[in-house]
């Protein structure tokens, strides 16, 4: 048997990218998110270990998976850790245990080269253009976590950007899907995510953790960024049970369209 014979096989064609090949070392950090840590979480989580088990085995991927609560605090401890000089850590990598996120996902938030990328999600029923009755959703009906300006970034923006295959600049973004280089980390400083309960005495005035993330980060001069080609599924909008081939019909627009 030759020596080719017994090389490991990488598990996924993002885990041989070019971008792997950068000096990379990133801290993968899955945040137990509610009550969504079900059967589907389980099965994507396992898959992306799977297809970055080269990587894992390189020394290029450290996966930590956290249940604990408070949601800011654990953040928080999460970016510190991934900033620590002594960890030799590159970036975070956060997401949620509501998103499914693969590999490939990282690998482009990866080759975009800026400090903070987030993923495209949406906060409601997924990114339904359709449902699968065939009726329509109106455009802004579930909009994108992120905002530019306080708005939701309109839908037609995100499909022309995916067609242009370009980020998008935005003012706010949430930390289910969020890659940061450690750099920016440290330039934020900690708190990195706090919740904000100073603002006002109604829960309308409350600033989430992610909102804090962002308003810092931009503070420090960190520019925030999206990329439209990166669209994760968000199970915390599509019904618990759902059977994960279903999600298929919630197909909202792909980089190809």
């Amino acid at each position: 048997m030759s020596d080719q014979q017994h090389e490991p096989k990488p598990h996924s064609a993002a885990a041989c990218s070019p971008v792997w090949e950068n000096d990379i070392k990133v801290f993968v950090c899955c945040v137990h998110y509610g009550a969504y840590d079900h059967v589907m979480h389980a099965e994507s989580f396992a898959s992306f270990v799977k297809d970055a088990a080269p990587l894992i085995d390189a020394g290029k991927i450290h996966i930590h998976r956290d249940r604990t609560q408070p949601l800011d605090y654990r953040r928080s401890w999460l970016a510190w850790t991934a900033a620590h000089p002594n960890n030799g850590f590159t970036h975070m990598f956060m997401y949620d245990t509501d998103m499914e996120v693969r590999l490939d996902h990282l690998t482009k938030l990866l080759s975009r080269n800026v400090a903070c990328v987030s993923g495209t999600y949406f906060m409601g029923a997924h990114k339904l253009a359709v449902q699968p009755d065939g009726s329509q959703q109106p455009e802004q009906a579930f909009p994108c976590v992120a905002s530019k300006d306080g708005a939701y970034i309109p839908r037609t923006a995100i499909r022309s950007a995916q067609r242009e295959d370009r980020l998008i600049e935005i003012d706010s973004a949430g930390a289910g899907c969020l890659l940061v280089a450690t750099e920016a980390l440290r330039a934020i400083g900690q708190p990195a995510f706090k919740m904000n309960w100073q603002l006002g005495p109604s829960h309308a005035e409350i600033e989430l953790e992610d909102g804090w993330f962002s308003r810092t980060a931009r503070k420090a001069g960190l520019p925030l960024y999206m990329d439209p080609c990166v669209v994760p599924d968000h199970f915390k909008t599509v019904r618990i049970g759902m059977e994960i081939k279903d999600l298929n019909n919630y197909a909202f627009a792909s980089p190809e369209e």
